[in-house]
């Protein structure tokens, strides 16, 4: 039987928070500074893949920095169908900065989710099957 993951609300400061706050003052001007920059790159001068390049087949990650620029462009949908799985996770990364963000300023309290090593698996079965479910996707479209 496999138990339930852990889910702890705290209201004192996690233990990562001095990185998580140094992490902050860095990352969130760096993630200001690429957003401002990266839709204003024009295509033809982002690097092209290697993998396709010497393959023909897109890799796992093709079409990421084309979705990112869709996404800081507003064009959702077109991201998503440009990757899906990085679109997706850049949205879940942004909110997860802002909750970090409100958590590093105590506004919101802490979350320390705990699984075991066969939830883990599970876990990173499942990340492992998104990944390839996303590259066949990527392969099928010719991206």
């Amino acid at each position: 039987m496999i138990a339930v993951m852990k889910w702890e609300w705290s209201r004192r400061s996690p233990a990562g928070s001095v990185w998580g706050r140094r992490w902050g003052v860095v990352g969130v001007p760096l993630i200001l500074v690429l957003a401002l920059i990266l839709p204003r790159i024009p295509t033809a001068l982002l690097p092209k893949c290697l993998f396709y390049r010497v393959t023909g087949v897109p890799c796992a990650t093709c079409g990421s920095t084309r979705s990112v620029q869709l996404l800081l462009l507003g064009d959702v949908t077109g991201a998503f169908f440009m990757q899906p799985l990085v679109s997706v996770l850049i949205v879940v990364a942004l909110a997860m900065l802002v909750y970090a963000c409100g958590v590093a300023i105590g506004v919101l309290p802490g979350l320390r989710v705990r699984c075991d090593h066969r939830e883990r698996a599970v876990l990173i079965a499942f990340a492992a099957l998104l990944v390839i479910l996303n590259w066949i996707y990527l392969v099928m479209r010719g991206i």
